[in-house]
């Protein structure tokens, strides 16, 4: 995610530890094809020595309580016979350091890894038992490396460390205002990713000037307190327009922030004419850096022109201190109200001037249309129709703006649509429905 916009702009699998086939101890040479006994051996003077005699294999201790056999493995006092040979003459030792090896597979498997390899050379050179356990130690501990060389990726390339943030609508607006960990007092230092609706922070947090991530940290900070920004709204980009893989590049995601911004803002502040003139409000959105890790999200917030700290509580407006009258007649015409806001700059590009001027007629007719379908009474329901018949007054003049071609003919048709716009008549319905006047 970006810096902000300016105005306008696996599990571990456990596999079991397999036994291999032991292979029959010698019990002394012979002759494998008559399986006689060799006679004497000649010495060097011709004449035949008799054999030295093959001491007989004591018996090694059966393996302790405390180290059970395998599984499938037969019990002590079993031999473990060779596939289609006789069964050895005594048991053979376990290989420790195949025991060893599983042990820390399951407890520091690097090391378990390690000594599961040097076990099962070992074991293939002296013939003790423990292969299966090695081949065990070796599968555990590779399987806990495969398993981190996919879990680690993903959690770093995650677009959306909260879950579901980037695929979060419009009606975010409703998230409830979350307070720091630590009561407020120096505020709680976070990831931008973790922000929502509702949230007031800080981009003060001290960070090399080499991180490139120095901007993904901010503040949380308690509304009531100073603080720079307020978020509003977090949505996701696709759901106004199906970009696909390939970043569409600025302009395209200026659009859609503009547009989904707007769409939210009315909803949380419920009075747009409650925003204080030093406020407005900007945007965190998608670089293409991130595009390519998945990240798609808008993050909408209000801040001061000046860059000074905001004070004062939240934003947010409380639908419990409007009457139902008041909460529709901001409903209607919290759009235009709005679209105002981002008027763009003298300085703009006509071209850009002109493209706002026809949203601003589109809106104007929308609104119109919205008003005379509402039932209004008494003296509200005269002071509606007035309103109505200045806006559409006024669309003559919007549309002209958006057809002009020069920034005299624009900034002159703009100005002729606001004096026409029924201003003056906003002033005394919001009077009488108790509203911000100004």
């Amino acid at each position: 995610m970006s810096t902000p916009v300016s105005p306008g702009g696996a599990p571990v699998p456990t596999p079991g530890a397999a036994p291999g086939a032991a292979e029959p101890a010698s019990s002394g040479p012979s002759d494998p094809a008559s399986g006689e006994a060799p006679g004497p051996a000649p010495g060097n003077d011709g004449a035949a020595r008799p054999a030295p005699a093959v001491p007989a294999v004591p018996a090694v201790p059966a393996v302790p309580a405390y180290f059970p056999a395998p599984a499938g493995w037969p019990g002590p006092g079993h031999a473990h016979p060779a596939a289609g040979g006789p069964p050895p003459a005594g048991r053979r030792r376990w290989e420790r350091m195949a025991v060893t090896a599983l042990v820390f597979a399951f407890g520091f498997f690097p090391v378990g890894l390690i000594l599961g390899i040097v076990a099962l050379s070992r074991v293939a050179v002296s013939g003790e038992r423990g292969r299966g356990l090695a081949v065990g130690a070796i599968g555990v501990a590779g399987a806990q490396i495969l398993a981190l060389a996919v879990f680690v990726p993903y959690t770093v390339l995650d677009d959306d460390p909260r879950g579901d943030r980037a695929s979060v609508a419009p009606a975010r607006p409703e998230t409830a205002e979350r307070e720091p960990e630590d009561g407020g007092a120096g505020g709680t230092e976070i990831s931008v990713f973790e922000l929502t609706a509702g949230d007031c922070f800080s981009t003060d947090v001290e960070r090399d000037e080499s991180d490139e991530d120095a901007t993904s940290f901010v503040t949380l900070l308690a509304c009531e307190d100073p603080h720079g920004s307020e978020v509003f709204a977090a949505f996701d980009v696709d759901e106004y327009d199906d970009f696909g893989a390939e970043y569409p590049g600025e302009e395209a995601v200026f659009r859609v922030a503009d547009e989904g911004c707007m769409d939210v803002l009315p909803s949380y502040v419920l009075d747009v004419w409650e925003i204080p003139l030093e406020v407005t409000w900007s945007y965190y959105y998608p670089e293409e850096r991130g595009w390519g890790y998945g990240d798609r999200e808008v993050l909408c917030f209000f801040g001061r022109t000046d860059g000074a700290e905001l004070t004062g509580g939240s934003l947010r407006g409380r639908e419990d201190e409007m009457s139902p009258r008041a909460l529709r007649y901001l409903e209607v015409t919290g759009p235009l109200d709005a679209l105002i806001t981002r008027e763009p700059l003298p300085e703009d590009p006509v071209a850009v001037r002109a493209e706002w001027a026809g949203e601003m007629a589109d809106t104007v007719a929308r609104e119109a249309d919205a008003l005379t379908a509402v039932a209004w009474h008494g003296e509200l329901s005269r002071l509606v129709d007035e309103l109505v018949a200045a806006r559409q007054d006024s669309l003559e003049h919007w549309r002209a703006a958006a057809d002009g071609t020069t920034a005299a003919d624009v900034d002159l048709r703009v100005e002729t649509g606001y004096t026409t716009l029924g201003v003056e008549i906003e002033y005394e319905i919001r009077a009488l429905l108790d509203l911000a006047i100004g």
